[in-house]
């Protein structure tokens, strides 16, 4: 695709003319002619929307402290690359808390970090290797800069991450939650179980610290897979509350 898009490129500069033609008018939301660059069809390389889109010159590590701990939670998302166990790092990130903070549509709570000196998470880093794997994790994940409202913020937590030597250049980034919600939103089953299914993987350890940090096993609870549970709700699903 990026050469054809340079192939037009060139060929707009030559001849203006072909601007006005329909498959000009198709591709031109993936050019910028004057820079010479293409952008993938993304809104956000508008100069006044470019708020955290990355350039991939320093090595860019994500970190992942829900869903995004496991292959089957970071594949199927819109990144060309495919990951399995060897790909990603068990890490810890101080100066966070997690939480089921984040709330979809006022609706369904997912897990999100806020920031709290004295806490610290365990989460698993993996390494994105391109400016469009980027972009289609933020936008799957509510926090891409053309959202108005974005669930998630993206943070550069590079100088509060250890467990792993990353490269001195790298860049660590994390989603911390954009608003808050300390009473809103209710918890799916299939999200509660999945991530702790997914997570066992790391050993008993790893996942005791998981819930010992904010998180949350299906286990022991008064779940019924057909009703969405508030997740502040009186014991049903306390140690999930923020604070």
């Amino acid at each position: 695709m990026d050469n054809v898009l340079w192939s037009m490129v060139n060929l707009t500069n030559e001849n203006p003319e072909v601007r006005k033609t329909p498959i000009f008018r198709r591709f031109r939301g993936f050019l910028d002619v004057k820079s010479r660059r293409s952008y993938s069809g993304c809104r956000a390389c508008n100069p006044k929307r470019r708020w955290h889109l990355i350039q991939f010159r320093r090595p860019t590590y994500f970190i992942g402290y829900g869903s995004l701990m496991y292959p089957s939670g970071i594949n199927g998302r819109g990144m060309r690359k495919n990951y399995d166990w060897p790909d990603l790092i068990p890490i810890k990130v101080k100066g966070f808390k997690r939480s089921f903070c984040s709330v979809f549509q006022d609706i369904l709570a997912y897990y999100g970090v806020y920031r709290d000196e004295t806490s610290e998470i365990n989460a698993i880093a993996f390494e994105i290797k391109t400016q469009h794997d980027y972009e289609m994790l933020l936008r799957h994940e509510g926090s891409h800069p053309s959202y108005k409202h974005p669930m998630y913020n993206v943070v550069d937590v590079s100088d509060v991450v250890s467990g792993f030597d990353f490269p001195p250049d790298a860049r660590i980034v994390i989603l911390e939650t954009a608003k808050i919600e300390t009473e809103q939103g209710s918890l799916p089953y299939y999200y509660v179980s999945g991530v702790w299914e997914g997570i066992q993987h790391w050993g008993e350890e790893f996942c005791q610290t998981f819930l010992e940090t904010g998180g949350l096993s299906p286990d022991g609870l008064d779940f019924d897979k057909n009703v969405r549970h508030p997740w502040r709700d009186d014991g049903v699903v306390k140690c999930a509350e923020r604070g």
